[in-house]
This record gives C-alpha cells, structure tokens and sequence, in this order.
C-alpha cells in the first residue's frame, strides 16, 4: 500500500508538472524515477511517464537536459511500456529525430532478447511486433517476427501466433502493392479473434486497409461488391460494420459518387448478412454527423434522416428518423415539408406507441406551421400596405397637378375617386 501511495503520488506530480509546464520538474523527476525503481515498480507509472517525456523531449531546451537520463528511459520504456506507448515510440524511431536511432536500438535489443516457449503473446518481441504492426511499420514487424530467438523450442501455439501475423505482414505488404484480397483481408481480421492485444492493435490497421482498398477501383466495382464477395466468410459482417465507421468521411465530402458507394456499402452489408436495421442507422449516424459538424446546415442532415426513415426496419425506427426529418425541416423554416413527412410516417406506423409519438410530433408541426403561416400573412400586408401608401402618394401629387394646371373636371373626380379608393384600402 505504502508502495501505490509513493507510485499515485509520482503519477500526480508528473502531471502537474507537466500542466504547468516546469520543465525542469519534469525531467528532474523523471531522473528520480528511472534510477530510484526498478521495472516492477516503474511499470504503473510507464504511462504518466512516457507522456511527460515524449512532450518534453521534442522541446529543444530540454534536450540538454535529458542527455544523461534519456538512455535510460528509452530502455526503461521498452522492457515496462504498454502497446499504445510502443506503437509511439515505433513512430518516434522512424521520424529520424535525434534520438531516434537511439529509441531504435532500444526497441531492438528488446525485441531480440529470447522468449521463453509458450510465453510469445506476452513477450517483449511479441508486443513489439504487434505494436509495429500497429504502427504500419511492416517491414520492422516483419523482422521482429523473423528473427524471433527462443530459449528452448516453441510451443504450436507460439508457431501458429507468428505464422498468422507473418501472413498479416505479407498481406498489408500487398495491399501498398495494389494487391488486394477482400476475402483474405476478412480472413485475416478474424483469425486474430482471440489474440489479446494483437486483435486490438492489429485489427485497425486490417479495417484501415479494407476502407482504402474500396475507393481505387471505382469505377469497376462498387464497394458493396467487395462485401459481397465475402459474404460466405466468418466474421464478414461484424467486419464491415467497422469498416462503415471510417466511411463517413465519404458523407461529409458530400459528393454524389461519395454518397452513393456509402449506401452501396451499407446496403450490401445489410442484404448480404442479414443485418436488419444496419443500412437505416447508418443514414442517421451521417445525417447526425453532418449536423453536429455543420450546425446551421438544416437542409443536408435531412436528406440523410430521410434516407434512415425509407430503410427503418421497424415502426420505432422509422418514427425516430421522421422525427429527426421534421426536426430539420422544421429548423429550415420548411413546415409544409416538416408536415408532409410526418403525415406520410403515420400512413405506415402501425405500432401504437410511435403512432403515439408522430401524432405529437404532428400537433408540433401543425402549431408552428399556422404560426408561420400567419407570420407570412402579417409580413405580406405589411408589404401590401407599403405598396398601396406609395400609390396614394403618388396619386395624391397627380391630383395636386391636375388641380394646379386647371385639369378639365372629369380627370379632377377620376383622381379624387382613385386617392379615395386607396384611401379605404389603407384602413380596412
């Protein structure tokens, strides 16, 4: 207990430091660390340590400063840091910094130190492959796993964990190729399924490879063919599903080929895996997006929201999305519109609780649109009775003249009819 007290403590005055940027506490306490614990110890700090050092290592006055302690650290990460700080430093070695060739080495020696048999997963030339991987560093992964040492010979388990990660190397090699297998990729996704960190590190990156292999072949194919492809595999569907995450970007472009290979993604990952509902919440995640990032856009989150409400799977789904619609629409000043859509879901809703709540939304729209309509009506004969005082004027300097030139009588009482009609309009 005394132990986590004295570590928590370190932890805080770490941040603190950092938030207030003394840079000189910082590196002076991470000195502390590194000599006065030893790996057991220093690993629960790793990461409030790692986050203090890699801010304060690219300032260029401090660099002096973590000359002495720097070799040490850099080793120190690399037996006790976490995957998400081994992927950092797998991209820190590749920047060519100053000290890059030094985390480099650190990160070798490690990755070279022998692992004992049945113990790869948990190793440091295991998680150091992985957080390669992670980090799209294909060719060091693939020579961390190459030149993998044991102490005595490795278990089939162990075989089979390099082996998988070997051929994930290959293939992410392929794809910057522009060799590219939907089946394959899928394959591969989940052959990691029960592989612990490398299912959270690697998995991203195959995801990553599938979003970009969609777009090139526009054109020949549209995305929705590439899951298709796949439909038979395991995993195929949860697989795509991820995929669609890193997909809205195509909605926010807003491009007509964009938003069409979006819904042929959807929409195949729907059909082809029995997905009832994927394709509408989808088209209500983007419409959602879109207004979150363009707040004062109503008009385009409605397309989308009218897109989730035509592919609802249920009554629930398809109220939500008619609600999200005339919610926009109404936000546009679009009530008819607003009133339309709403009318139209409840031709369809036959569930009673959201018939229930289109019939409110309904009462909502109707209200604001008689309210709109006498706005409307009020600024119109404000209009009107602006254009009828400029004819009166008007008129009434025409009377004026005919007097003043001694007009023949007839024109005179035209004129004064004339003036004495507008005048009965300005009033009602």
């Amino acid at each position: 207990m005394k132990n986590l007290k004295i570590l928590m403590g370190a932890v805080g005055f770490l941040l603190l430091a950092w938030l207030i940027y003394r840079s000189e506490d910082c590196v002076g306490f991470l000195r502390r660390l590194s000599t006065s614990l030893d790996d057991v110890q220093f690993r629960p700090v790793t990461a409030a340590a790692f986050f203090a050092w890699n801010n304060v290592r690219s300032t260029s006055e401090v660099r002096g400063m973590l000359a002495d302690v720097n070799p040490v650290l850099q080793e120190r990460f690399a037996r006790t840091a976490s995957i998400a700080e081994l992927q950092s430093m797998v991209l820190i070695a590749n920047q060519k910094g100053y000290d890059s060739a030094a985390i480099d080495t650190a990160l070798s020696g490690e990755a070279g130190r022998s692992v004992a048999a049945g113990n790869w997963g948990e190793s440091r030339a295991g998680l150091l492959s992985v957080a390669s991987l992670g980090a799209e560093d294909f060719g060091r992964a693939k020579r961390y796993l190459q030149e993998t040492k044991w102490e005595e010979p490795e278990t089939p388990e162990d075989r089979q964990s390099v082996t998988r990660l070997l051929h994930i190397v290959a293939l992410l090699e392929g794809s910057r190729k522009g060799i590219w297998s939907p089946v394959e990729t899928v394959g591969a996704w989940q052959s990691l399924s029960n592989s612990g960190v490398a299912r959270t590190s690697v998995r991203p990156v195959l995801e990553k490879l599938a979003f970009q292999g969609l777009k090139p072949a526009a054109g020949t194919k549209a995305p929705g063919d590439f899951v298709r492809e796949t439909a038979k595999e395991s995993g195929a569907g949860d697989f795509w599903e991820r995929v669609v995450l890193r997909s809205y970007g195509w909605i926010l472009d807003g491009t007509t080929q964009n938003v069409s290979d979006f819904e042929s993604l959807v929409h195949a990952i729907q059909t082809s895996f029995g997905r009832t509902g994927v394709e509408s919440q989808a088209w209500t995640r983007a419409a959602g997006k879109i207004r979150d990032r363009y707040p004062d856009d109503a008009g385009w989150p409605a397309r989308y929201f009218e897109k989730a409400a035509a592919t609802a799977p249920d009554d629930s789904a398809r109220a939500t999305a008619v609600n999200e619609l005339a919610a926009c629409y109404m936000k546009a000043r679009e009530f008819a519109q607003a009133r339309r859509a709403v009318e139209s879901a409840k031709l369809q809703v036959q569930d009673e609780k959201p018939a229930k709540i289109l019939d409110e939304t309904l009462k909502e729209v109707l209200k604001k649109e008689k309210e709109d309509l006498g706005r409307v009506a009020k600024a119109q004969k404000m209009v009107d009775q602006d254009r009828l005082r400029g004819q009166l004027d008007f008129m009434k300097k025409q009377l004026a003249t005919a007097r003043t030139q001694m007009k023949p009588s007839e024109d005179i009482q035209s004129l004064e009819q004339i003036v004495k009609q507008l005048e009965r309009q300005l009033t009602e």
